[in-house]
């Protein structure tokens, strides 16, 4: 007889099932309510008489290097890189610019070359 007492008996259940699908309801809605994304971004169109500048190569940056200045300390190679670096605003267009990092002045930064054993 005490085994059955210790058991759930139908109304246990039924309230603990009520609590359950109303906590699993709350969730359900506190996800709709509080977590909504964000709207889209709203960029502005291109006005069409603005043609994209078509002089710049971006192959010469590939083959861009910066070979830096050796020098020799107790007979050893040394090569010395000057690098700077820099905040600037890029402009992509008229409605579209960001804030990004340079390092020579350049976005891309220049390739550095060195020989492996040069410290």
């Amino acid at each position: 007889m005490s085994a059955s007492r210790d058991l759930l008996n139908r109304r246990q259940l039924l309230r603990w099932g009520l609590i359950g699908l109303g906590a699993t309801g709350l969730a359900t809605y506190a996800r709709s309510q509080w977590w909504k994304q964000a709207p889209a971004a709203q960029i502005p169109p291109l006005p069409d008489n603005e043609a994209p500048d078509l002089s710049f190569n971006p192959m010469t940056l590939l083959r861009d290097f910066d070979y830096g200045t050796v020098k020799q300390e107790n007979g050893r190679p040394i090569r010395e890189f000057e690098v700077t670096a820099n905040s600037h605003t890029l402009q992509l267009n008229r409605a579209i610019s960001f804030v990004t990092w340079s390092l020579n002045g350049r976005v891309p930064a220049p390739t550095l070359r060195a020989t492996e054993g040069e410290i």
